[in-house]
């Protein structure tokens, strides 16, 4: 496996060490070139007793990323088995929703309920905040990332079209934000769980209510 170096030079060179065994190049108004070098799988065992900690930092945060992104998905999964039954049917139909879809069908069911103390549940700031987060995630999750040649730290790079070419743009992004990102998505999996147990536990006491009065 052989590394790779993408040296850009709108002025002044600066490098990203990808150490990808290939990555596709597009121009977009800047001048690089591709520079071989060798990657951590052709390091000396005396070399990788040393760890690269940015790379520690930045996989670990990916991982737990995508952990936590996990986790609120198959949250809102339940959520709704919990609202319509987990019937063989019911599974079959809510199998294989992207993302938006299930956010848009757990507003839809949950979005009338009413916590019986609060008055409300924040069903709809909660889908606005969970849509917010799936944009986040997927702007991490599907971005190019390497590593600035100088510091060492992480750059994510973010292709996208434009008239005539191809915009790139890089910036630096630390672990502790995309470990922030994980947090809320957390944090956003615990509140979708409150909404989803909070509206079946009111559905079961109206429904003791309505067997004690026959």
């Amino acid at each position: 496996m052989i590394g790779h170096a993408l040296i850009i030079d709108p002025g002044a060179s600066v490098a990203l060490d990808f150490c990808w065994s290939s990555l596709a190049v597009f121009t977009g108004g800047f001048s690089y070139s591709l520079v071989s070098m060798p990657s951590h799988r052709h390091m000396s065992p005396e070399e990788m007793t040393e760890p690269v900690e940015p790379r520690d930092e930045l996989l670990l945060a990916l991982g737990r990323l995508v952990f936590e992104f996990g986790l609120l998905d198959e949250a809102l999964h339940h959520a709704l088995w919990i609202a319509l039954g987990m019937s063989d049917e019911v599974r079959i139909l809510t199998s294989g929703l992207r993302f938006p879809e299930l956010v848009e069908r757990f507003e839809a069911i949950f979005a009338q309920f009413r916590n019986p103390i609060t008055g409300g549940t924040g069903v709809r700031e909660t889908c606005l905040h969970l849509r917010k987060l799936n944009e986040d995630r997927n702007r991490e999750v599907h971005a190019v990332w390497g590593f600035w040649a100088d510091s060492g730290r992480p750059v994510r790079s973010v292709s996208r079209l434009k008239q005539g070419g191809i915009a790139l743009r890089m910036e630096t992004v630390e672990p502790s934000v995309l470990q922030s990102l994980a947090q809320r998505m957390a944090d956003a999996a615990d509140k979708v769980w409150e909404i989803a147990l909070d509206y079946e536990r009111q559905r079961s006491s109206v429904g003791d209510v309505g067997e004690s009065s026959l």
